[in-house]
């Protein structure tokens, strides 16, 4: 819904900590040569390692979850993540994760 939401020259950003889960695998193949972007279905995403997205905006992004921070730094990355979007953020754990705590710090 994300990718077919997207006007003309809108981009989705990705924030990630693993490279090693099923959507940075399914991004794989289709990053760019300088690590920066990946296309999927004809869309640029953009890619961020964990906190390397602060001061960022844009209209949609996906936070994928690293469960393995202290809390109060997963707290504050999950909240950078969050408020880098204009319009909506899409929250994932890696399929290794079955529950998440987001009780506040």
């Amino acid at each position: 819904m994300m990718l077919a939401d997207l006007g003309e020259g809108e981009t989705l950003s990705y924030i990630y900590y693993d490279k090693n889960t099923p959507l940075f695998k399914l991004l794989a193949n289709n990053i760019s040569a300088d690590g920066k972007t990946a296309e999927y279905k004809g869309r640029t995403i953009n890619l961020w390692e964990g906190t390397s997205a602060q001061g960022k905006e844009g209209k949609y992004w996906v936070i994928e979850v690293n469960p393995r921070l202290e809390e109060k730094n997963y707290m504050q990355e999950l909240y950078t993540g969050i408020t880098r979007a204009q319009e909506a953020s899409l929250i994932m754990a890696p399929p290794s994760v079955k529950t998440l705590s987001l009780k506040a710090v």
